[in-house]
């Protein structure tokens, strides 16, 4: 397989991952999102479209994850400790060796976790945390 023929199965596969949270949250009932009975399952017009793309992916040996999946704003369980160290008011240096790995990679976590969350600093961070907190938690980081 070539890199261009990869890339354009990787494209399809997040694709189709896509179609199918968005059909995922139509059916659980999370607001904001399309009604189930418009894309619980594939449109006439989305069908073949599908088709083609699972057709693909099996040709390539690339298996989607089907099934109930996270969504891309849901931060994972090292962006949860990052942010955990962080918000105690630890330099990236400490968190670093606390969780035994680089500053790099605490930086790496760190901005993953502004572009979820749609903020920009450390205060807009420990802002953001304070107010899920008094509400009752945040889905978004898992507070």
């Amino acid at each position: 397989m070539t890199v261009a023929t990869g890339i354009a199965f990787a494209g399809r596969a997040s694709e189709l991952a896509a179609i199918r949270a968005r059909a995922q949250a139509a059916a659980a009932g999370t607001p904001g999102a399309p009604s189930s009975a418009s894309c619980a399952q594939p449109s006439r017009n989305a069908a073949p479209f599908v088709a083609r793309v699972e057709a693909d992916l099996e040709a390539a040996g690339i298996h989607a994850p089907r099934g109930v999946g996270r969504s891309p704003t849901d931060l994972t369980d090292r962006e949860r400790d990052v942010v955990a160290l962080v918000v105690r008011g630890m330099t990236n240096g400490e968190a670093a060796a606390e969780l035994y790995v680089s500053d790099k990679a605490v930086e790496y976590h760190l901005g993953n976790v502004y572009g979820k969350l749609g903020i920009r600093s450390r205060r807009e961070l420990r802002a953001a945390l304070g107010e899920a907190r008094q509400v009752g938690g945040d889905a978004r980081c898992g507070c």
